[in-house]
């Protein structure tokens, strides 16, 4: 086994065919000659080689027109990730056209442009299913608005929540996170014809025409300046990757918390083999913050990538074969799998109301010292307050009864009203106003999402 996202026994567990196919090597190969096909084209269209020779170098720039077992074996005696493509390349061409390919590049140069073409791939697939995933916690968090829930600072049970104040807040995130992903694309699609150093000298007078050519071609932006050792646009791709990675794994995190036998107030959608076995009944959600720690963790391999020793560095600029390719894979199945978990997340609404009260409303009390401090002061009903929550625990009695009873809390507060300060509905403030505040906000930033998804 080299890699858990290649094993052919848990690769789908790990990953999905679709991303997988982005970063697949036989497409990356074929990137590479698309992208000395597309220089080939422009170079020939402003007189640069010869029209024949950049008819031949298109014509033969598949790979399935190439000895792949050659190139495998020349890659392991070259010891370099492109020349032996090259080679085949050349060695393809008929008429002499082969000494007209990589006119005026470097390797790097062709490597990195394909390398923004996968993110390209990879940015809609994940863009997509961010997309997907907020439209899902909107749904739970509208259906359950108003239904209170416990809520809970530093593991302890205090004032009420929402269910659904809580999925809004993971959809609020998601939405940041789609908004982040549309502030990048100016950021990461650009692409690099410019030379060992940045300079463009090898591409002549007509440089500027030359890389602007190829990367209209190709869809790619160009940069203000060569990037042979710039890697911020890369390290940003991933390092969003990773607190994007985050954000997933609050919420998974969060449903395999709640999910706890003792806790119970989510339960995951079973499969199959977990029917009447409780411990694996929390899979999915483990596995996806499992795989979100990859994720989180491959940030500081992407800002190490950005550290690079003058003009070029192929120590650095090879980092971003292993952070980019692992953190899209891993986060988009990740995506996947959350979807799934929120479509399926069963709320267990009898085990809710239980556990809302099971301090048999202690965690009331500072709204009840608020409500008597209106007729007493604050230290007097801090006093009554205090008084009745030690003799609840004492005597084993509810704290709604304790107060109930005691005389001089009646004097300022009726039972019914009492009555009405212990139902926990009461006490959940503006948890629906502000859903329908992140339901608008998706509503308005939403409106041009389709745009990232077609270029």
């Amino acid at each position: 086994m080299a890699h858990i996202l290649t094993n052919p026994y848990y690769k789908d567990i790990w990953s999905t065919d679709e991303m997988r196919d982005v970063f697949k090597d036989r497409h990356r190969y074929q990137r590479w000659l698309d992208v000395e096909a597309a220089l080939a084209r422009v170079q020939a269209k402003l007189g640069i080689i010869p029209q024949d020779a950049a008819d031949e170098i298109c014509k033969k720039a598949h790979l399935e027109l190439l000895d792949v077992d050659a190139l495998k074996k020349h890659l392991v005696q070259a010891q370099h990730t492109f020349v032996p493509l090259l080679k085949q390349l050349e060695k393809a061409c008929d008429n002499g056209a082969g000494e007209f390919i990589h006119y005026g590049t470097a390797t790097q140069d062709i490597q990195d442009t394909a390398t923004s073409l996968e993110l390209k791939d990879a940015f809609k697939i994940i863009f997509q299913d961010m997309i997907i995933l907020e439209k899902k916690l909107i749904e739970m968090a509208q259906k359950h608005s108003s239904q209170p829930m416990i809520g809970r600072s530093n593991n302890q049970h205090t004032l009420p929540i929402t269910v659904g104040l809580k999925a809004a807040s993971w959809a609020a995130e998601v939405r940041r996170n789609i908004e982040r992903m549309k502030d990048m694309r100016k950021y990461i699609f650009v692409g690099l014809i410019h030379g060992s150093t940045g300079t463009m000298s090898g591409l002549g007078d007509r440089a500027y025409e030359v890389v602007e050519g190829v990367l209209e071609e190709l869809g790619l932006e160009m940069p203000a300046c060569g990037w042979t050792g710039i890697r911020d646009n890369y390290g940003h791709f991933t390092v969003f990757l990773s607190q994007a990675a985050a954000t997933i794994s609050r919420i998974t995190n969060e449903i395999y918390q709640l999910s706890r036998t003792e806790i119970n107030e989510f339960s995951e959608p079973t499969f199959n083999s977990s029917i009447g076995d409780n411990s694996t009944r929390q899979s999915l959600s483990a596995q996806v913050t499992s795989m979100c720690r990859i994720v989180v963790n491959n940030a500081p391999l992407a800002l190490q990538a950005m550290i690079v020793e003058h003009e070029r560095d192929t120590r650095s600029w090879r980092l971003d074969w292993h952070h980019i390719p692992e953190n899209s894979i891993l986060l988009s199945k990740a995506l996947l799998d959350t979807i799934y978990l929120i479509d399926g997340l069963e709320i267990n609404e009898e085990k809710i109301k239980k556990n809302l009260n099971l301090l048999n409303g202690q965690v009331l009390s500072d709204i009840i010292v608020s409500r008597l401090q209106k007729n007493t002061g604050r230290k007097l009903a801090q006093d009554l307050v205090n008084k009745c929550l030690l003799d609840a625990k004492n005597e084993g009695t509810a704290f709604d009864e304790i107060l109930s009873s005691n005389e001089e809390i009646e004097n300022f507060i009726s039972k019914q009203e009492l009555a009405n300060l212990f139902d926990y509905s009461n006490h959940i403030g503006q948890s629906v106003r502000q859903i329908d505040e992140v339901v608008n906000l998706s509503n308005t930033q939403s409106a041009n999402d389709g745009l990232f998804l077609t270029f």
